[in-house]
């Protein structure tokens, strides 16, 4: 699938972390508390109160960044672009013996598109921060997975649902198993004036885009995570979530990973 534009997950995180000082001094203006900022934005009253500290002396320009620092990348954003392709196109495209990526096969295509050469860690900051992409073990298949049914639902399903969506004007949204309650169903069976349900075919969750969500959050917010309440693990998930929404190649990868498209 073709390289979709980005410019890097540093630079974005920037830009998230600007926009969020300046709806602080948004809500500064305002009149809001300071508490009510700190959990509005989800950070520490102690950063929330350094903020309006510097808000009251300059203003939101005082809430500006500095903009990026560090030293300039070898690999640019276009050769960047050029490598994550060739990784798409698969490792044994690439030359290699089986479809397996590791950190040093990367670094061997890196290197034979870019001519610079990069130990396994720094491999690995590239496809992390740079590109979003995140450690995928061999999946393992259910017994029950019948792949010659799941290939005719790709070919057959898949394009009619998409139609029938164009068709309506209609979004496609995906879910994954806990939408699968008595209750859900039961609010369902309500909502059939405007909402029409297409379920994804047994055993395949490579399929489901959400897939790739839980796996991004529990590598990044729910890595270790030992919350002492249910609230603070939501909390975390939805600080997760928030992340991904501003971070647009992310969520496209986790539906270039099922291979559907959707043009």
């Amino acid at each position: 699938m073709p390289t979709i534009a980005r410019r890097p997950a540093a630079q974005q995180e920037r830009e998230r972390l600007h926009a969020r000082r300046l709806r602080a001094a948004e809500l500064f203006a305002i009149g809001v508390r300071q508490a009510e900022v700190a959990r509005q934005l989800g950070v520490s009253p102690q950063a929330v109160s350094i903020w309006h500290a510097s808000w009251k002396a300059g203003g939101a320009d005082a809430l500006c960044g500095r903009g990026p620092t560090g030293p300039t990348p070898k690999v640019s954003d276009a050769q960047l672009g050029q490598v994550e392709q060739a990784l798409l196109n698969g490792a044994t495209a690439n030359g290699f013996v089986g479809e397996l990526w590791t950190l040093n096969r990367v670094g061997t295509v890196i290197e034979r598109l870019t001519g610079v050469r990069h130990h396994p860690a720094h491999v690995w900051a590239l496809l992390r921060h740079r590109l979003g992409w995140s450690v995928q073990r061999p999946v393992r298949r259910a017994t029950e997975r019948d792949q010659a049914a799941i290939d005719r639902w790709v070919a057959t399903d898949w394009p009619r649902t998409k139609h029938n969506a164009d068709r309506r004007s209609a979004c496609l949204v995906f879910f994954d198993e806990s939408g699968r309650s008595s209750a859900m169903r039961a609010w369902l069976a309500t909502q059939r004036p405007w909402l029409v349900v297409e379920r994804l075919p047994a055993y395949a969750p490579d399929l489901n885009p959400v897939e790739g969500l839980w796996a991004s959050l529990k590598t990044v917010e729910l890595a270790n995570l030992t919350p002492p309440t249910l609230a603070e693990v939501i909390g975390q998930a939805h600080r997760g979530i928030d992340r991904v929404r501003h971070t647009p190649h992310l969520a496209y990868s986790f539906l270039r990973h099922t291979g559907l498209s959707v043009s």
